[in-house]
């Protein structure tokens, strides 16, 4: 197999367009949850949480996972999750001076996150999950987490390079 890869300067991976999709001055909610495959139960409640949606702003994203990815086998690097998936991308966004509008996506983002939970794969994208979802990123990095905790323990044993996004902390128990 032959993978070409190009490389570009750290500062050209920002954009334009992501800056206006997620501009400064926002208050954002972001929860992720990962579907083996969009069904009718599925798109039954996207359809359901797209129409409450308390605001302009508000977002499902959809993000589909196939193809030559899916052909790595799961042990062979962090990413585990190797079988075709859909994930999910709840996006709750509004004016940080409108503690109403904050309130009411927060809890839209929340309750189309508990509606997906029981047909969700265990685990959720790690860059979307909360600092105490803990648990969460564990499952996502499934049997490489044990591979990783032991790295991370090693190299930074003072868990000095960390993120406020879900992650495994050096005293994180896979």
């Amino acid at each position: 197999m032959i993978i070409h890869q190009t490389w570009s300067a750290y500062k050209e991976t920002f954009s334009e367009e992501t800056d206006k999709a997620f501009p400064k001055g926002r208050g954002y909610h972001l929860l992720t949850r990962t579907l083996r495959a969009l069904d009718t139960s599925s798109i039954d409640i996207l359809i359901d949480g797209a129409s409450r949606m308390p605001g302009p702003t508000s977002a499902i994203a959809l993000h589909d996972f196939h193809g030559v990815p899916t052909n790595v086998l799961s042990g062979a690097t962090a990413f585990a999750l190797r079988d075709s998936h859909c994930m999910v991308e709840i996006i709750g966004s509004w004016d940080r001076l409108d503690h109403d509008q904050a309130s009411r996506e927060i809890a839209w983002a929340e309750k189309l996150d508990a509606a997906l939970s029981s047909i969700s794969l265990p685990g959720g994208y790690v860059n979307l999950l909360k600092p105490s979802d803990i648990d969460r990123a564990i499952q996502f990095y499934g049997a490489a987490s044990k591979r990783l905790l032991d790295i991370k323990r090693r190299v930074d044993p003072a868990d000095l390079f960390r993120s406020g996004v879900g992650r495994l902390s050096v005293g994180a128990k896979p």
